[in-house]
Parts: C-alpha cells; sequence; structure tokens
C-alpha cells in the first residue's frame, strides 16, 4: 500500500488527491474520514481542520489540505513541470480551484444558496474563473491535444479535472457555460477523464455514488438553486 486517504465517499476535495494516485497506478485506500475528523484532526504530526488527509504509508506521515496535498503528490511522482515558473503557475491553478469550491460550498457552509446568489455566480463568478483558465491555457492547449504544461500531464491538467469533470457530471447545466468561456479546457478535461486508469476509476465511482457532489446541505441549496 502507497497512501491512505481519509475522505468521505463523495468526489468533491476527494479527487483531487486521488487522480494523481490513479494517474500514476499507486496503490491506495480509501478510509472514512470519521477515523480522524473530528477528533483526532489535531493530534496528528500535521494537524488539519478538516479532510481529506492523505497518509504515505512509506514515510509514516500524515499531509493536510488539498493543494498541499496535490503539490506532495506531483513532487513525488513527476507530474510537476520542469519549469520552475510553471511549478508555481502549476500551484496557482490548484489555489484557484481550491477557492472555486470556497465560492460553490458558499464559505464552507456558513450561508445557504439563493436563486439570485446562483444566477450570479453562473453567469458572472463561474464564467470569470473559466476564462481564466481558458487564457492560462492560451499557450499548452489546443482543440485535440495538449496540457497546460510542457506538453505533459500534471497536477494542474488533474486539478482542472477533478474540479469540472465533477461539476460536469453532478450539475450537467453547468457543462453549458463551460464550452462557452472555457471551451479548450472543456476538452482538456474530456481527454483527462478517458485515459484508461482515469476512465475505470471515474466509471466505478459514477456508479457507486451517482451524482452525489459534495453532500449535504449545501448540495441540497445547490440542487435546490441548479436541478438535480
Amino acid at each position: 500500500m502507497d497512501y491512505k486517504l481519509y475522505y468521505w465517499d463523495i468526489p468533491f476535495r476527494g479527487n483531487f488527491a486521488l487522480l494523481p494516485m490513479v494517474e500514476k497506478g499507486l496503490k491506495f485506500e480509501i478510509i472514512d474520514a470519521s477515523e480522524i475528523y473530528p477528533e483526532s484532526g489535531l493530534s496528528i504530526v500535521c494537524p488539519g481542520i478538516a479532510p481529506p488527509y492523505l497518509y504515505d504509508c512509506q514515510t509514516e506521515n500524515y499531509l493536510n489540505q488539498m493543494p498541499a496535498i496535490m503539490m506532495y503528490l506531483g513532487s513525488k511522482h513527476k507530474l510537476l513541470p520542469k519549469e520552475s515558473k510553471s511549478k508555481w503557475e502549476a500551484l496557482k491553478i490548484i489555489l484557484d480551484c481550491n477557492d472555486i469550491l470556497y465560492e460553490i460550498t458558499r464559505y464552507h457552509g456558513s450561508k445557504m444558496w439563493s436563486k439570485e446568489d446562483c444566477e450570479k455566480f453562473k453567469t458572472e463568478r463561474f464564467p470569470l474563473w473559466l476564462k481564466q483558465f481558458e487564457k492560462l491555457g492560451s499557450v499548452g492547449l489546443d482543440r485535440t491535444s495538449g496540457c497546460f504544461f510542457e506538453g505533459k500531464i500534471s497536477v494542474a491538467d488533474l486539478a482542472v479535472t477533478a474540479l469540472l469533470g465533477a461539476i460536469k457530471w453532478s450539475f450537467p447545466e453547468l457543462a453549458t457555460y463551460m464550452k462557452e468561456h472555457a471551451p479548450n479546457v472543456l476538452r482538456l478535461v474530456d481527454r483527462v477523464e478517458k485515459r484508461d486508469r482515469i476512465k475505470q476509476f471515474l466509471k466505478a465511482q459514477r456508479k457507486e455514488l451517482g451524482k452525489a457532489y459534495c453532500s449535504g446541505e449545501i448540495e441540497d441549496s445547490l440542487r435546490t438553486v441548479i436541478g438535480a
């Protein structure tokens, strides 16, 4: 076993950690987050407020926070660009994805979605994020091939796929905005989702979990304003 990932039976932040491991053919186990969260979240060597938690079975170390986990896996398993500038841009893309998740969850559930707020997100904030990804990919991506950096798949491509692939699957209506504002990025997501290991992983996950996204009151609120 290479890794243990402590998370729930939902894609959301978990898939950001899972897709790099799947892509590299690593052996991992997904463990219900309740084994650590919330009681033991502060007792591990690298404490964290909430899942995901990644446990490296070789080094016997824990890591928390989705962007840190992705950069750790990227560094250890050759999923980072070689150029220094590109490495930091890859991190920026991961952090942007994390910010979008923060917005989608209405700031970690501090409030729920209203139809007015959702319409504003769909027509203003979400397109702005999508245009940003499209701009970042203007050099490396094209209509049929390419990745964000150096023509090789990296954590940047996997992060955007974990983000937009899950949204597109769980809330198909939002794919319309992806097609309009980030067509090359959407094609990248489709290509990554068709890579052999990732395709098999997503097929099994979606068969098991259906359209589940982030669960709880937040997902209920989303589905009320967006639809099933």
